[in-house]
């Protein structure tokens, strides 16, 4: 193909300003342990029940007093909506009943449940997770080391993969499916490293954690064991449209990190939060949004007024921006007693969802007392237009581009369009007036 390069590119600089709100509250005890958004466009969340939230802030309970407290919940390609709680999987079918599905076999014996993580529909139409604990591995002196499963429509369930110990132990998170049709995930113990602070007198928590990858007929290899001194604990992993996969994890900074995983295995870390919690501290989240750009929220830092906690640092929790390039910015620093009645306004807010609604704006849910679902405004992207300039090298064209004085310095991806199609990828700038 033959690009023709016109004189003037269309060229769009992302740079978002942004705006805090509440759009629903809850009265009760217990926030949204989780939050998606449905294909009608509300959002649904669960928690001892499940709800659907309006983007008005209309509060509707589908299905009330579940016998266990759900952590997560998904919402099938048929429209169906799924739920996980900590040993069970459960579907909504019409009229609010809820039919719990069989996950018998995801229990190793003497543990007591298999404690479950959150559940993917694969392109196949099954479904793809991950158990803590339980599997093959479990016997009189451990739980199990955990394992990945798959799960059929129709409920049938089959386990794919049993951690052993040196291939991970205990997955926290679950799973995402990438570009090749493959799985990955982390393990929050296990790994090819067991000395130094990755050692542990306990056999359930040996190791400082692995990322790896799994074929859907179950093929498991190990892409990265954790040292301690490049983080440890992984749990969130996503995968960001140059390919490459980006996740959270303990150490690598005083406060946890974010680093970057390539396809051939080579890790780095892309932000390490500390010394200070000043720019937060134990992220919990972590997405990539429409602009390229990487959003995350930690569960301590940021505003110093909240006391020092569970070693986390001071703080009740941030939502971030984070460039690929590796620079953090600070979008919203959770104020004290967020949403919480008095007496409990000095603990942090415990986001518990975040990602980005078809409106292109932030949304997500806190469960503490007085939880409640949250919305951060994003502004489009500035469009501006650059002068394509004489080709250069290998026929590539340089572009002026001309900055808005009110544009703020710091790292912004562009993406140039021309004759109406996009760049083919991201080119980063620093933009310094």
């Amino acid at each position: 193909m033959k690009w023709i390069i016109p004189l003037f590119l269309l060229v769009s600089v992302a740079s978002y300003s942004q705006t805090f709100g509440t759009i629903a509250t809850f009265s009760s005890f217990g926030g949204p342990n989780c939050l998606i958004q449905g294909s009608d466009g509300n959002f649904y969340g669960a928690n001892t029940s499940v709800f659907e939230v309006t983007p008005s802030g209309e509060i509707t309970t589908i299905v009330g007093n579940l016998k266990a407290i759900a952590s997560s919940l998904l919402q099938a390609s048929d429209g169906t909506l799924y739920g996980v709680s900590q040993e069970s999987i459960f579907k909504i079918l019409p009229g609010g009943v809820v039919s719990v599905l069989d996950t018998s076999q995801l229990i190793g014996l003497p543990n007591p449940g298999a404690v479950l993580n959150s559940i993917i529909q694969g392109s196949d139409g099954n479904f793809y997770g991950t158990a803590t604990q339980g599997g093959s591995s479990a016997n009189s002196s451990t739980f199990g080391f955990g394992t990945v499963f798959k799960m059929t429509p129709d409920g049938a369930l089959t386990v794919l993969h049993n951690f052993s110990g040196p291939d991970g132990e205990r997955p926290q998170a679950g799973l995402i499916q990438g570009a090749d049709g493959n799985f990955y995930g982390t393990t929050e113990y296990g790994g090819a490293n067991t000395t130094g602070t990755c050692f542990s007198k306990n056999a359930d928590a040996e190791g400082c954690g692995t990322v790896f990858k799994i074929t859907p007929s179950g093929s498991l290899t190990t892409l990265h064991s954790f040292n301690g001194n490049d983080g440890k604990s992984p749990s969130v992993l996503i995968q960001a449209n140059d390919g490459n996969l980006y996740g959270i994890a303990e150490g690598g900074g005083q406060y946890g990190e974010v680093y970057r995983l390539t396809p051939s295995g080579l890790l780095n870390t892309l932000y390490a939060f500390g010394p200070t919690a000043d720019d937060g501290a134990n992220p919990q989240f972590l997405l990539q949004a429409t602009d390229r750009n990487l959003y995350g929220a930690t569960l301590k830092g940021g505003n110093p007024a909240c006391p020092n906690l569970s070693g986390y640092g001071p703080g009740c929790g941030t939502i971030f921006q984070l460039t690929l390039a590796g620079t953090l910015t600070t979008l919203f620093d959770f104020p004290p007693g967020y949403d919480l009645p008095p007496g409990q306004d000095t603990v942090s807010a415990a986001v518990t969802a975040l990602f980005q609604a078809t409106d292109g704006n932030l949304y997500g849910s806190v469960e503490l007392p007085g939880g409640a679902v949250f919305k951060l405004t994003l502004a489009p992207p500035t469009t501006v237009y650059g002068a394509a300039l004489a080709p250069g090298y290998a026929g590539l064209y340089q572009v002026a581009i001309q900055i808005p004085a009110t544009l703020a310095n710091g790292d912004y991806p562009v993406v140039a369009t021309i004759n109406g199609a996009q760049s083919p990828s991201t080119t980063m700038i620093t933009v310094q007036q």
